[in-house]
Formats: structure tokens, C-alpha cells, sequence
């Protein structure tokens, strides 16, 4: 790693873990803009030739059977799950809130239907609220000596009162699917699916992807 201090420049050794979260930081970046460039192309063969491409960044892909609750589960699969809790929330919205709605507005005689607004869930996972889920991962994994055990126990913490987000149970539960874990190392959160146990090892490191300016002008080169 080359620094660069009052004008002169430092080759610094990595340490094998330093060096290991470069390599990662590198396969992220390759991926996220061979990812960017596959959009696009997709965009561009669907796409009006007269439309404007303000929006060629985004491509819609519907995939409602995607939820996950393997026997260990970790950020990737909080990931997904949280995109199905969208999902679900846009489907629900659209189909039942904004129907009754429409049909009130009618004077469709319609009985209504009950349905369960997964909002709260949503703003544990993904809030504004610094007590949210990527919120604290953000939060820690920017703190030089903070730890995943750290953050899981202050995630826990300041969501106590949360109906959505709780400690795993010490015995062995359907939700922990037979593992004993405990709040330092995992927590559980209620999905419209289910209830999935979430392991927090490695959160921190899978969350730091600072690429150094020399992997950058590499990979410019």
C-alpha cells in the first residue's frame, strides 16, 4: 500500500488480513461495475431508442420466491430476505390498501380485507432510526476497535422493545433450528415469512470494502 505523506511516498507491508480485505474490496468493485455495465446493456436492448435514459441505471426484476432460512444464516441472506420484505410490502399495498381504496372511493360495497403492514420490520432492518440494522453495521464497522460481538449486543440493546427484532432463544427452537446461540453472537428477526436467526460473525469485515488508490490506478492501467 503506497502513502503519501508531505509530498513523499511510503510503501506500507500489508498484513495477511489487510491484505485479504484488499483482495475482497477489489472483487466487489470489479463486480459492482461489471454489474452496472450488464444493466445497462440490458436497458439498451429493451429500451425506446427516443426514451430518455435518465433511468438506465435500474433494471426491475420480479422474484418473490427468494426468501432464505438456512441453518446458518448471515448477511447475505438478511440481504435478500430484506428485499422480499419490499416485495411483500409493495404487492400488499398495491393490492389491498390502494384497491379498497379506489373501491371506497367507487361506493363498491366491499367487505375489506385484513392484511399485515410489515412496515415496523422494515424500519428495524433498513430505517432512518441510527437504532436500525444497516445503520449500526455502518456505524461500527467505521469504529477502529469495534467488534461484531459489539455491535450485536448494542443492536439488541437498543431494539429490546422491538416486537421484530429479538435475542435468539437459549433452547433449541424452531427459530435457532437446533443451535444454541447467544445474543452476543446472533440475533432473530420476525419476517412476514417466518422467524430467521441471523449470525453476526464477520459482519464487520464482509461490510469494509475501502479500495486503496493503488488497486485503483491498477485496474485504470
Amino acid at each position: 500500500r503506497t502513502m503519501k505523506l508531505k509530498g513523499q511516498e511510503m510503501q506500507i507491508p500489508l498484513k495477511p488480513h489487510e491484505a485479504q480485505n484488499s483482495r475482497d474490496a477489489l472483487a466487489k468493485a470489479v463486480y459492482s461495475k461489471l454489474f452496472n455495465w450488464i444493466v445497462q446493456q440490458i436497458n439498451s436492448s429493451l429500451m425506446d431508442q427516443g426514451a430518455k435514459t435518465a433511468d438506465s441505471g435500474i433494471l426491475g426484476i420480479l422474484d418473490i420466491y427468494g426468501f432464505e432460512n438456512f441453518e446458518k444464516n448471515s448477511l447475505e441472506q438478511l440481504f435478500i430476505n430484506f428485499t422480499n420484505e419490499q416485495l411483500h410490502q409493495h404487492f400488499a399495498i398495491s393490492l389491498f390498501k390502494t384497491e379498497q381504496e379506489i373501491y371506497a372511493s367507487e361506493g363498491i360495497v366491499w367487505p375489506g380485507i385484513e392484511w399485515e403492514d410489515n412496515s415496523e420490520c422494515l424500519e428495524v432492518i433498513a430505517g432512518k432510526s441510527p437504532h436500525a440494522i444497516f445503520n449500526q453495521l455502518t456505524e461500527h464497522s467505521r469504529l477502529p476497535k469495534s467488534n461484531d460481538v459489539e455491535m450485536t449486543e448494542k443492536l439488541l440493546s437498543d431494539n429490546r422493545k422491538s416486537k421484530y427484532l429479538f435475542p435468539p432463544k437459549l433452547g433449541r427452537g424452531a427459530a435457532a433450528k437446533g443451535q444454541k446461540l447467544t445474543s452476543r453472537e446472533a440475533f432473530v428477526i420476525s419476517h412476514f415469512a417466518g422467524m430467521v436467526t441471523y449470525r453476526t460473525e464477520g459482519w464487520l469485515r464482509k461490510n469494509t470494502d475501502t479500495l486503496h488508490e493503488d488497486l485503483q490506478l491498477c485496474m485504470s492501467s
